[in-house]
């Protein structure tokens, strides 16, 4: 007999706002009903403390749509996280918050990430505002320059966000140019449909019509601002209460993780879909289960 309260995903993802500074074409930012808002200091402590008594691991607090630095209390969270050794810290940004930080806050930034990931939207200004519908291209470029200062580019990751496809030979010296040495990076000219962008929008991924169930959930459960968990960061985007576990506020991390990992298993058994089959970026389990990455980084399948 299989006890799930004994099992659990590789990782956690925790949104601690979904505030964002731009506009994605490609982002369902603007199709979320729920209100803006930020995780309270409490809730994020009791995650942290729960999620080290499951022996922790790693932690992304990329949020499933906006910007970590524009949480007010981005300060409090890293120094919650940094509190357990059995945390490994990570996270996505725009850098276009960082560009104003003083040098005391990203070295502060620099001591808390085990790993930093960093969205650049186009190659120039005109890329970046048809991309993002703001002028932030310089805050970007900026940001990553004041962060090389403090932290070691071997733990950043470029992750390029564009509206054609460019060799890896243009964007490994656009890279030089720009930072003066090598940093690893990945391109994306194609993104997720979120489950709701038509098909033939040519900038999205068409639904791959895998044949079972989504793997992603083995990997990481989100905990969204206001307490809720999810098997997956669509949740929301779609209104699918179909994914959603409960609120940590009043359950034990463990007894979350034990009930998502009940519906996955019982999921399987009947090979259900959920409400995720349209979704262009569903990974089936046997790829999950065999893909190397998860070994050494599995936050590559959520932005870092």
């Amino acid at each position: 007999m299989i006890t799930f309260n004994k099992i659990r995903p590789l990782m956690l993802s925790v949104e601690t706002t979904n505030q964002c500074n731009s506009e994605c074409f490609f982002c369902p930012i603007k199709k979320q009903k729920r209100a803006i808002g930020s995780m309270s200091y409490e809730l994020f402590a009791k995650i942290c403390q729960e999620y080290d008594k499951e022996q922790g691991g790693y932690l992304s607090l990329t949020p499933s749509v906006g910007e970590f630095f524009l949480d007010n209390l981005w300060r409090e969270r890293i120094e919650i996280a940094k509190q357990y050794k059995s945390i490994n810290t990570t996270v996505t940004t725009n850098a276009h918050v960082i560009s104003s930080l003083s040098n005391t806050d990203i070295l502060r930034i620099s001591e808390s990430f085990n790993k930093i990931s960093i969205s650049f939207y186009g190659l120039n200004e005109d890329e970046h505002k048809y991309i993002t519908h703001k002028n932030f291209h310089s805050k970007a470029i900026l940001g990553l320059k004041k962060l090389l200062n403090f932290y070691p580019s071997k733990n950043i990751e470029i992750g390029f966000r564009l509206a054609d496809s460019i060799s890896k030979d243009v964007l490994k010296l656009w890279i030089i140019e720009k930072f003066g040495e090598e940093i690893n990076f990945h391109s994306n000219h194609l993104y997720n449909n979120w489950n709701y962008i038509p098909i033939e929008t040519k900038f999205h991924i068409s639904n791959q019509s895998k044949a079972s169930l989504c793997g992603l959930p083995l990997i990481s459960f989100r905990i969204y601002y206001d307490g809720k968990m999810s098997l997956c960061p669509c949740a929301y985007t779609f209104n699918s209460p179909s994914f959603l576990l409960g609120n940590v506020t009043d359950n034990q991390l463990s007894d979350l993780f034990g009930f998502g990992m009940q519906k996955i298993h019982n999921a399987l058994l009947k090979n259900e879909f959920y409400d995720c089959k349209n979704c262009s970026i569903r990974i089936e389990v046997d790829e999950v289960c065999n893909e190397f990455k998860l070994k050494d980084y599995p936050p590559y399948y959520f932005g870092g």
